[in-house]
């Protein structure tokens, strides 16, 4: 914390403005809530939730004196489902995706973009990171649906397009944003006995 005040403090010091931030910086955990180590999940707190939210009110008086700049937060489509396996990560990304689609509304008319980026799975190290030491790659559970996956490229070029256009939310690859839609509008019951019967077959 102590570091992102002297940042914003440099910045103003240094007569820097702002009119760009794009809060990337995520940290996952896969495996049951009961035997996750308690500072990977306070360190998954701080990053995805804290570090995120100070960041973005840190520097929103520079933007604002601007007049016209952008915010884009790097969330998940996990923020759309309570995922077993992955429940502080997924309940992370949605605060992520609300806290954004909150503030676009409320600064839109000062002219702030606030985009939130929902990718599904991206072939980078999350998930190697994400896996604990002897337990199964995380990302062998996504291999069922390799359509689903997309490149780091194509995840970046769907957010700064969405940010250009002043969209409130993206999710990168038209099947996987076809796949989210269809499901947000199953009932829930009917989700969350989908979910049960993919974390017992883990």
């Amino acid at each position: 914390e102590e570091q992102r005040v002297a940042l914003a403090q440099w910045l103003q010091k240094e007569k820097i403005p702002v009119d760009f931030l794009i809060n990337n910086a995520g940290l996952g955990d896969h495996g049951r809530f009961d035997s996750s180590d308690w500072k990977r999940v306070k360190a998954m707190l701080d990053v995805n939730i804290s570090a995120l939210t100070h960041l973005t009110h840190l520097l929103m008086p520079s933007m604002l004196l601007g007049g016209r700049a952008a915010v884009l937060n790097v969330s998940s489509v996990a923020g759309f489902f309570p995922l077993p396996h992955m429940a502080v990560y997924s309940a992370t990304k949605a605060y992520v995706t609300s806290f954004s689609e909150a503030l676009s509304i409320e600064l839109r008319p000062r002219g702030i973009s606030v985009t939130a980026l929902c990718p599904g799975p991206v072939s980078t190290e999350f998930f190697e990171v994400a896996t604990r030491e002897g337990e199964e790659d995380a990302a062998s559970h996504f291999e069922t649906f390799p359509a689903f996956v997309v490149s780091p490229q194509d995840v970046v070029a769907a957010g700064l397009h969405a940010v250009a256009k002043d969209r409130a939310r993206v999710i990168p690859g038209p099947l996987l944003a076809a796949a989210v839609a269809v499901a947000l509008v199953i009932p829930f019951f009917v989700v969350r006995r989908i979910l049960a019967w993919k974390a017992d077959s883990i």
